[in-house]
């Protein structure tokens, strides 16, 4: 028996190691294949220092693989030979398929996989995929060859095995190489994209992964004693900040202007203004750079397009795999709600999907009026080239921004119109791309980068995307109301497949505020970011115009800085992918993956090695992901009521609902809310939407609907004064949500129940309210969400009707 035993052992671990040194080979001529095509792309310079740190890294993942594998495979050895070794094949050929993936994501998208891949839903994958990755005849047939090769490379391994004493020594060497490269850093890479090139992927994909399915917890003593301490805590919500700095920049006009945001894909400073590495291959943002305000560092919030919507309409917080990803988002406003509630119109126009990313559903939930996706484009509108594979995201940019003309606002009531583009992401398609050639080939003697050779469809975008703004702002001037207008132009994050030179500089884009309303143009070098715009425009606003804003806010940014010298007080949280949080920006320092850099003008990065600062930064890290984690998934982000206390001011056109003719505007109080009318124009089976200048308000109504609305509205004022004199009275808010539902103000409804909840967690009338708001909203997740809230507290049988409305029945 034991001699059995001996056998099995001697046996099993010769063929085990010899196995591992055949996974180890593989892995690094397949790294170092990896390396050598993206020296040859110019991605990478030649590095035996990184060749090395290669080698090593592969031998730390050889060295945890074995601390899991090696006794289970032993065990099953010894019952069966046959089958460990079958067993071990098939691992060793799962592990060689997926590492030729994620190699693969690498070498198209310049980015390593990791817990994101979880984050998105399968269609988005699908997308992306499309988008990236096109397949040839040659790789079809060079994969399995290279499996066929593996498999019989194993088979000749298996049959030359070392003898057990070797096998010993070389495991013992393994394990020892991989301990000590794990806890100790021997070579030090300072390059990106050498550090992102050394690293293992599958060890990358397995350990994010375990974050991701370990989730976080609010577990850190800085949250239990400060923010847990009242089951009522907010802690991101703070008091409004009322002072102005962008109103001295701006003339003012007598009505408030049209605020129209352009967001640009993958439009890093690299490419736009002052100091930019390829300054000249986008000449007309370079000349409204030189024209405006131009922040020279300023960042992004996330590494992907689903950051910049939540980050510079709401300044708002992460959750788990984006905000626009949370299955319940919590309550919150935006600067589309609470423009909406002064009077203005708001639009999104997007030439791909809208539904992309969540995107919709975020905006229907701020109650947008339009959203003009790929949907509402005439026949007359060409699509982007498609890749080899039948892909493409949309529309292009120039026709995105001639399609908006059809429907942008011809009232007198101000607008706030939002643009995504699509054009400069891969697998960048332009139409007529020869017509760019020439201004290419210019611009390549011109720059003298070798990445504008190596990326040439990706620079040739860039030009069409110039062309494309150049043409909008040239439509624009022929507006009456161009002159009272704002345009603000940024990147959502810095293109992805261009060389990066650091870490930060996939956040660093540019920040452009452009408008005839300018006295005069400046360059700016203070650090800010996305989370700062809803603060700098909600200030402004109010202190121009005098709007109403809420007195608290969840801002996550404090505003837009207005220094012409490099500095930062900020505290600037990123998410690189969906579901990482690994970057945070404080003061002059940036912590990336635990190393901390010093950060200097154009966002020149230096190690730092101070020991203290980089525990500080950690802890600052760890410290927002759990305050992130806390308000999204208990909802405690935000409980301030905002309420206009006058009437929507005179340069509005009144809504549908508001039914007062001008006979009888002297008699009819004022509304103490806008009704706001909140219209999705693109659902897929709807016609597509016909220009009107009949105003809403010229539909008369009848007399008995007036009257109706005069009664609602004196029910709305005695809840408000109610809720005023009790603020703690459950009942008081309760009764305020439903005037609210009566009125159509459905956030103001849903803010006064659920605070009727938080006061009364036993409040039935306040689920059945809120599930039928959600019903009849059409949004049934929302509404089975209450539903099972509700049930935590009551017998099931006492929301029986509610929930078949839910199931549809």
């Amino acid at each position: 028996m034991i001699q059995k035993i001996r056998e099995k052992i001697d046996f099993g671990t010769r063929r085990y190691v010899i196995s591992m040194l055949f996974l180890l080979l593989i892995s690094f001529l397949l790294h170092a294949s990896e390396l050598a095509v993206n020296v040859s792309n110019g991605k990478n310079e030649f590095s035996f220092y990184a060749l090395l740190q290669l080698f090593l890294n592969d031998v730390t993942f050889i060295y945890i693989a074995t601390t899991y594998l090696y006794l289970i495979y032993l065990l099953i050895y010894y019952l069966s030979d046959f089958s460990a070794r079958m067993l071990l094949a098939f691992v060793l050929i799962i592990m060689i398929c997926v590492q030729i993936g994620l190699m693969q994501y690498y070498l198209i998208s310049n980015m390593l996989l990791g817990a994101d891949m979880w984050s998105y839903s399968w269609n988005d994958i699908k997308l992306t995929v499309a988008a990236s990755v096109t397949i040839s005849w040659w790789q079809i047939l060079l994969f399995p060859t290279v499996l066929i090769a593996c498999m019989q490379l194993h088979y000749y391994f298996q049959q030359h095995t070392f003898s057990f004493l070797t096998s010993i020594i070389l495991l013992v060497l393994i394990l020892s190489i991989g301990f000590a490269n794990r806890h100790y850093n021997w070579i030090e890479i300072k390059d990106i994209n050498d550090k992102n090139l050394v690293i293992n992927k599958e060890s990358y994909f397995i350990d994010k992964t375990k974050e991701f399915i370990k989730g976080r917890q609010v577990n850190s003593p800085y949250l239990q004693q400060e923010l847990l301490a009242s089951a009522g805590a907010y802690p991101l919500q703070i008091k409004q900040s009322t002072t102005d700095y962008l109103g001295p920049y701006l003339n003012k006009k007598s009505t408030p202007p049209n605020i129209v945001f352009i967001l640009v894909e993958g439009l890093g400073k690299t490419f736009v203004g002052p100091y930019a590495d390829y300054e000249g291959c986008m000449p007309f943002l370079d000349s409204l750079s030189r024209q405006g305000l131009f922040w020279s560092n300023f960042i992004s919030n996330a590494g992907r397009t689903f950051g910049v919507l939540p980050a510079i309409l709401g300044s708002l917080p992460f959750g788990k795999s984006g905000f626009m990803e949370e299955p319940n988002m919590p309550y919150h406003t935006s600067l589309i709600k609470l423009l909406n509630q002064n009077g203005y119109s708001s639009s999104f126009y997007y030439s791909g999907a809208a539904k992309f990313d969540g995107m919709r559903n975020f905006l229907e939930k701020q109650e947008i009026g339009n959203i003009y996706d790929e949907d509402n484009f005439e026949d007359s509108y060409q699509k982007l080239p498609a890749n080899s594979g039948g892909f493409t995201w949309g529309y292009g940019d120039k026709e995105l921004f001639k399609n908006s003309f059809r429907f942008v606002s011809k009232t007198k009531q101000p607008y706030f119109n939002i643009y995504l583009t699509v054009t400069t992401h891969e697998p960048f398609n332009i139409p007529n791309p020869s017509s760019y050639e020439q201004r290419l080939q210019y611009f390549m003697a011109k720059n003298g980068n070798p990445q504008v050779a190596q990326n040439k469809d990706a620079f040739r975008c860039l030009m069409y995307t110039d062309d494309a703004i150049r043409n909008f702002i040239e439509e624009y001037k022929k507006r009456s109301e161009y002159n009272n207008t704002i345009f603000l132009i940024t990147g959502d994050h810095r293109m992805i497949p261009v060389k990066h030179k650091n870490e930060i500089d996939r956040y660093h884009v540019p920040l452009l505020i452009y408008s005839p309303l300018l006295k005069t143009h400046k360059l700016f070098k203070s650090m800010a970011s996305h989370d700062d715009v809803p603060s700098t425009f909600t200030a402004y606003l109010k202190n121009a115009y005098k709007m109403q804003m809420p007195d608290s806010v969840h801002w996550l940014g404090s505003g837009l800085t207005f220094e012409t010298h490099f500095t930062n007080n900020k505290h600037i949280p990123i998410m690189r992918n969906k579901g990482q949080i690994a970057d945070y920006v404080f003061g002059k320092y940036f912590i990336t993956d635990g190393a901390l850099q010093d950060l200097s003008d154009n966002l020149i990065q230096t190690q730092n090695r101070d020991e203290e600062l980089t525990k500080k930064g950690e802890k600052y890290i760890e410290q927002f992901k759990n305050i992130n984690d806390y308000v999204c998934s208990n909802n405690k982000l935000y409980n301030y009521l905002f309420v206009p206390d006058t009437s929507i001011k005179e340069y509005t056109t009144t809504p549908t609902n508001e039914v007062i003719v001008e006979e009888e505007k002297k008699e009819a109080p004022k509304t103490t809310s806008p009704k706001k009318e909140t219209t999705v124009e693109n659902k897929t089976n709807s016609p597509k939407p016909k220009e009107t200048n009949t105003p809403k308000a010229a539909i008369k109504p009848t007399a008995k609907v007036v009257e109706q609305n005069i009664n609602t509205d004196d029910e709305l004022k005695a809840a408000q004064a109610f809720v005023i004199k009790n603020p703690g009275n459950a009942q008081g808010y309760y009764n305020l949500g439903v005037q609210h539902l009566k009125l159509g103000n459905y956030s103001w409804a849903k803010a006064n129940l659920e605070k009727s909840l938080a006061l009364n967690y036993k409040l039935k009338e306040a689920y059945q309210a809120l599930i039928n708001m959600e019903l009849q909203r059409g949004d049934r997740e929302a509404a089975r969400w209450y539903y099972y809230k509700a049930i935590g507290v009551f017998e099931k049988s006492e929301f029986e009707n509610e929930l078949i409305k839910i199931k549809g029945r």
